[in-house]
């Protein structure tokens, strides 16, 4: 069963905001919005205006086309699309050396060559 809209972005904000360190109140205040406006995306019960998303990408530093990855898909679950996000986070601190190791051992589980 795909994921809604909704889902994939409020996801997507919990993942980036807890990589942060941020809780739902720090990231209101960082974005000037209430901390139940945070926890009512983040449980996909509203969906951030245009205006809200700019400012969640700039402050958790996420791309916004970002927020829309997994909806839709028909082979993504949220459980799916939240361990990919949350994989995606680990990654970008990583080196160079150290995402090449990490590529030999998603292909090694993949079964796929270079």
């Amino acid at each position: 069963m795909s994921i809604g809209l909704k889902q994939a972005i409020g996801a997507r904000v919990k993942i980036a905001r807890n990589a942060r360190g941020f809780s739902q109140s720090d990231l209101a205040e960082k974005i000037d919005r209430t901390k139940e406006t945070i926890s009512n995306i983040e449980r996909a019960r509203s969906a951030p205006t245009i205006e809200t998303l700019e400012r969640l990408s700039n402050v958790l530093g996420v791309p916004m086309k970002e927020f829309f990855e997994g909806y839709d898909s028909p082979s993504t679950n949220k459980k799916h699309m939240e361990l990919e996000m949350e994989i995606r986070e680990s990654l970008q601190a990583l080196t160079v050396n150290e995402l090449k190791i990490a590529k030999k051992q998603i292909l090694a589980l993949t079964n796929h060559d270079d």
